[in-house]
């Protein structure tokens, strides 16, 4: 059931999530919204300051990745003290869409830029061609950039 339920979709599902995305949220060539979590656990007996988080608690980290209805991708299982760049860095999501999981997508022209499909990520998250965060807020935000946050 897995491999049904919680997966990244591809073809002509990938195409319905993007329309998804476009017709509920109004953001037209998004695949997908990653984010981590961090799921409170009991203090291992080893190891046990690798699952003590930056919020002081222990804790195991989840990211997903959902489309605009339902989760489709799940990394499950790091400590609570791992940054959750290493975690997109190692996920198995990153490594396909590095290998060419998102390159069977047509571009389209959007207010005349051209504009490939991507994720979007909070501020967290690396910068990249094929995912897309909030600018960083140091106070001097310009209105576009505040209205696009």
């Amino acid at each position: 059931m897995l491999e049904k339920y919680i997966r990244f979709p591809t073809g002509e599902e990938l195409a319905e999530v993007i329309y998804g995305f476009r017709m509920k949220w109004c953001f037209p060539q998004c695949v997908g919204a990653i984010d981590g979590t961090h799921i409170p656990v009991a203090a291992p007996e080893l190891n046990h300051t690798d699952y003590y988080n930056r919020k002081g608690w222990y804790s195991m980290i989840v990211q997903a990745v959902v489309d605009h209805d339902y989760c489709f991708e799940t990394c499950v299982g790091w400590p609570g003290s791992v940054h959750d760049v290493r975690v997109f860095a190692s996920s198995s999501i990153v490594h396909r869409i590095r290998e060419g999981l998102l390159s069977d997508q047509p571009s389209i022209d959007y207010h005349d830029c051209e504009t490939s499909v991507f994720l979007i990520g909070d501020s967290a998250y690396p910068l990249q061609t094929w995912l897309m965060k909030p600018f960083v807020n140091t106070g001097s935000l310009t209105h576009e950039q505040q209205h696009f946050n």
